[in-house]
């Protein structure tokens, strides 16, 4: 299993370097808005596993 991190998009836009390097790591990062979850940010690998599990285009 991945691991999850939980982050604001102020984060996001503060740290945007360090957000992709977790990514990129093979962390998760969940976006939050208001305490509210709104999107998820997750390593390319990842997406194209589940993107061919869902018959949609791979290649990006």
């Amino acid at each position: 299993m991945a691991k999850r991190v939980l982050k604001g998009i102020q984060e996001l836009r503060r740290d945007l370097k360090a957000v992709v390097e977790l990514v990129t790591a093979g962390t998760h990062v969940v976006f939050t808005r208001h305490g509210k979850t709104v999107a998820v940010l997750v390593p390319m690998e990842w997406y194209r596993e589940a993107a061919e599990k869902m018959g949609e285009p791979t290649e990006l």
